[in-house]
């Protein structure tokens, strides 16, 4: 348990900095819009949208990595980060919502995912409130990866509008052309998870409810089942945490099947892992990726 501890903290360390790197995908989208995927040594990934004048942030990764990222997206032609003036956040963990601090985006964001935020403790609003594991972890993790929970932010509503694939629709917004839907999680993962749907050009920004696991490198996989030895589980609510996954493939399933028609594909956009897209039920990782800093750098 101690060296599980002490491993977490040494290899956020040890990738940041002249340690860092990360695997990129770069999917173009209709009307000249661009979407980035960026998977971080350890943790989430940060998904920069380019879309008319626009560019915004879907999740900010740890705050250990927030320098290494802003010249990373510097080298994407992304010239000032800190013109970034929005950002949507899918869930509170460190590694989703630990850099938000260091933006002045406005941080979009579910109301419970405030109140963890306040609470520290990542178990905060479900059955698994009490677990000492998860309240522990939180504020460990939060230490490691020198969290910054945003400075300015506004939550999404509250009130269901309709009903996908079993998830409420709570609020929209546009990026762009783009038109966004949130879906209100089922607190399997975390209480306050949301998830991001643009059904015109079949994105689905799914948190860490749906993932392409198979698309991990060893080095993810490593760090990622640490937080599973400190906690047992990922998952405040495992039966509610198998309802979204199963919701999440229904939707994504349905989007698919309608694009197809038209020669294009639903990508699925997790947490972790590389943006995919659905074969026979399976997740497969969409287009090339490539490595940063390249060899060139």
């Amino acid at each position: 348990m101690f060296e599980s501890i002490l491993k977490t903290g040494r290899t956020l360390r040890a990738t940041s900095g002249a340690g860092f790197y990360a695997d990129v995908q770069r999917v173009p989208l209709s009307q000249g819009a661009e979407l980035l995927c960026f998977q971080m040594p350890c943790g989430g990934n940060v998904f920069i949208l380019r879309a008319g004048k626009e560019t915004v942030m879907f999740d900010t990764g740890f705050g250990i990595y927030h320098d290494d990222v802003s010249r990373m997206l510097r080298s994407y032609g992304i010239e000032d980060p800190l013109l970034i003036r929005r950002a949507f956040l899918t869930h509170a963990d460190a590694d989703h919502a630990g850099a938000a601090g260091f933006f002045p985006a406005v941080a979009h964001m579910h109301p419970g995912t405030v109140e963890i935020l306040r609470q520290t403790n990542r178990a905060y609003g479900s059955k698994s409130q009490g677990s000492i594991l998860e309240e522990v972890y939180t504020h460990l993790i939060n230490l490691f990866s020198e969290f910054n929970p945003p400075k300015r932010y506004e939550v999404f509503g509250d009130r269901p509008r309709s009903r996908h694939a079993g998830f409420d629709e709570i609020d929209e917004f546009l990026v762009g052309h783009l038109h966004f839907k949130v879906l209100n999680g089922l607190g399997g993962h975390v209480h306050g998870q949301v998830y991001y749907m643009c059904e015109e050009e079949g994105l689905l920004f799914t948190g860490d409810s749906l993932i392409n696991f198979a698309s991990f490198t060893k080095e993810r996989e490593d760090f990622n089942t640490l937080a599973k030895i400190l906690m047992t589980t990922v998952n405040v609510d495992s039966q509610a945490a198998r309802k979204e996954r199963e919701g999440l493939l229904e939707l994504a399933a349905a989007l698919d099947a309608r694009l197809k028609s038209e020669g294009r594909r639903c990508l699925v956009c997790g947490g972790h892992g590389a943006i995919s897209i659905l074969d026979d039920g399976k997740l497969l990782a969409h287009g090339p990726e490539e490595r940063y800093p390249s060899l060139s750098q």
